[in-house]
């Protein structure tokens, strides 16, 4: 009986911890209604879809983010506070007023109606003298980790290209660390400017989609 009753207080606990994840709310109240950096890597109709869901027009059934995946964000968040921590005491952390360290560093693109959060951004020296750069940080599982070290995952490069072409940087990073024993390998990506062109295209044509569907 008492291994049964230590088992379904297990059991409660899970059932009460999903519960509780499932009804928090991710939506970007007080956001713009633009198209988000982090969706430029999908096709047209992915980002059209996409936008569609965040003004409450989704072709698609809402639903929220599993417990498990919530869980898996929440490390993320953890590894970002951790490493914003690190660089803020390394002096190398550029905090503009008002930022959030959860959120990022907000950029908006007025002419392609595009928003993005970069992790944040760094001081990095040169030999023209210091620059920002954006960096994005990526927790990930060790196969995962395996991959990234050597180059980054299509949305990763895609996301961060979007960021350097926000930030007006020269090149940014995309910085994985390894879930099972905190190895970080940051890399040195350049911009692409074929692949920035490229989204904004998708961009003004998703735009035009909206105002011809929408309006």
């Amino acid at each position: 009986m008492a291994r049964l009753g230590k088992l379904l207080k297990q059991e409660w606990l899970l059932t009460a911890l999903d519960s509780y994840l499932v009804t928090i709310d991710d939506s970007l109240r007080g956001e713009p209604k633009l198209l988000h950096a982090s969706w430029m890597a999908g096709k047209e109709e992915d980002i059209y879809q996409s936008y569609l869901g965040s003004i409450g027009l989704s072709q698609k059934e809402s639903k929220p983010i599993p417990p498990r995946t919530r869980r898996l964000f929440d490390d993320g968040f953890d590894m970002q506070r951790r490493y914003i921590r690190y660089f803020r005491e390394m002096g190398i952390l550029f905090e503009p007023e008002g930022w959030d360290e959860d959120r990022g560093v907000r950029y908006i693109d007025a002419d392609y109606g595009i928003i993005g959060h970069v992790d944040c951004l760094v001081w990095v020296p040169t030999p023209e003298g210091q620059i920002l750069v954006p960096v994005e940080l990526k927790a990930r599982n060790d196969q995962r980790f395996k991959k990234a070290r050597h180059w980054p995952e299509f949305n990763d490069y895609h996301q961060l290209q979007m960021y350097i072409y926000m930030s007006q940087a020269p090149w940014g990073y995309i910085a994985p660390e390894n879930k099972n024993d905190q190895d970080f390998q940051p890399k040195r990506i350049p911009k692409n400017d074929k692949v920035i062109n490229t989204a904004l295209t998708k961009a003004a044509n998703v735009w035009n989609r909206i105002a011809e569907e929408l309006a």
